[in-house]
């Protein structure tokens, strides 16, 4: 019998956003107030010109509400049906036109999360998330509350303050609803990095000599404390945690016969490390991964504005030492405008293979009993883009050998997501 996990929770909310909204809305990209805005890609409209006013005063403001629902058609040891979902709310202040700091911007945001976790609920095994806006706690957190500036004609930008473990390094979409597929996927496998809506405090320089190439460094504190949710709202002293993180990431986006392409390498490395995964009695006192990011448009329809089709490869290396989940591979692609009457809508399928470390498969068949190997996700989508700052997308997901092990049945689920752009 299918339980329902989860009542709706409704929001009473009256917002206005221009904030530059990518995958789910949760890139920390920040549009300049004189960019202007599309009032009829929000649900609020322009407030009778409200809107415009205070954006041309420098504020804006961020209004996002995104919900997931979940069922398992196969795998688990119960058929469950499950909710979860996640109100952002944000405010950029343009401090050059509001107290004459030049080339600064104000973020802040907030974050509400809520609902039921499938894999927990259904016991599916999965390695990762089949419901991605679920994690990090249900309760309300100060996410991010950073300074941005720009120096040197735009080509040098600094960030600093309070940030998140994602966007920054191996920023990419979160279209998909399976946590393989979405957003900072090194977060999730390696040991002292909480990922959105997690919090640290930290400093992102980003080099940009050229309008296709940049060079980004990064420094953030490693304190477990943050994850605590009497901490969630609080603004906690720096420097008090078990040590730092530190990022590189090199970005290029070259134009290949004309279209345009995006492709990133980085590495990070931090100097707290972990329990090694294999053996309980060593200790490691730092780690080391890598990763590499590549998306190419390869097609574009020159009658329709909008339509075109991308390609993406992600491939992230975490420490087999402390990461139990060594490796991350996919590929997929993104149809915009599969359909040409609706060429605000998208297509979107991916493929992918996580590897456990290969210390604990090592263990694992030394001791002779179950081995963790690996897990192979698929998802695709559709995603219906509606007038007015709503989407809706449902997708079916399959996971063959979920949790690396073979023996494992494998599992389906059927979601559907919908995302309010207030």
């Amino acid at each position: 019998m299918i339980n329902i996990k989860k009542t709706v929770k409704c929001f009473a909310v009256a917002n206005i956003t221009v904030a530059s909204l990518a995958g789910q809305g949760l890139a920390e990209d920040i549009k300049r107030p004189s960019d202007g805005f599309d009032p009829d890609k929000f649900l609020t409209g322009d407030w009778g010109g409200a809107r415009q006013i205070l954006l041309d005063k420098g504020l804006s403001f961020t209004g996002l509400y995104i919900n997931q629902a979940a069922t398992n058609l196969k795998g688990g040891t119960s058929t469950e049906l499950i909710y979860s979902d996640m109100f952002l709310f944000g405010v950029d202040a343009d401090l050059d036109r509001l107290v004459g700091i030049p080339n600064t911007t104000l973020h802040a945001t907030v974050t509400n999360r809520n609902g039921d976790n499938l894999v927990e609920e259904a016991n599916l095994g999965t390695n990762l998330l089949v419901n991605e806006v679920f994690g990090q706690g249900n309760f309300t957190r100060l996410n991010h509350l950073f300074l941005n500036t720009k120096l040197y004609d735009d080509k040098l930008e600094l960030k600093y303050g309070r940030i998140s473990g994602s966007f920054d390094f191996h920023d990419f979409s979160c279209n998909f609803q399976n946590l393989t597929f979405c957003g900072a996927i090194p977060s999730y496998l390696t040991p002292n990095w909480t990922p959105f809506p997690g919090h640290t405090w930290g400093a992102v320089a980003t080099w940009k000599p050229t309008k296709d190439f940049y060079f980004k460094a990064g420094i953030s504190e490693i304190n477990s404390d943050f994850d605590r949710p009497q901490n969630a709202r609080r603004i906690e002293g720096i420097g008090q945690g078990e040590g730092s993180r530190y990022n590189t990431e090199i970005g290029y986006s070259p134009k290949i016969a004309g279209k345009p392409g995006s492709y990133k390498f980085g590495v990070f490395w931090d100097d707290v490390g972990a329990q090694d995964v294999a053996d309980a009695t060593i200790n490691h006192s730092d780690q080391l991964g890598y990763y590499l990011n590549a998306q190419q448009e390869i097609w574009s329809d020159s009658t329709t504005s909008g339509r075109k089709v991308d390609l993406f490869f992600n491939y992230v290396q975490a420490d087999e030492d402390v990461a139990a989940l060594e490796s991350v591979v996919e590929a997929g692609i993104f149809f915009q405008g599969p359909v040409k009457s609706r060429p605000q809508d998208e297509l979107g399928f991916a493929v992918g293979l996580i590897n456990t470390s290969s210390k604990l498969t090592a263990a694992d068949i030394a001791a002779g009993g179950t081995v963790r190997d690996k897990e192979f996700p698929m998802e695709i989508y559709y995603s219906f883009r509606l007038k007015r700052g709503i989407t809706i997308q449902p997708n079916l997901q399959y996971i063959v050998n979920p949790g690396g092990i073979s023996s494992n049945e494998d599992v389906a689920v059927l979601g559907l997501k919908t995302v309010f752009n207030f």
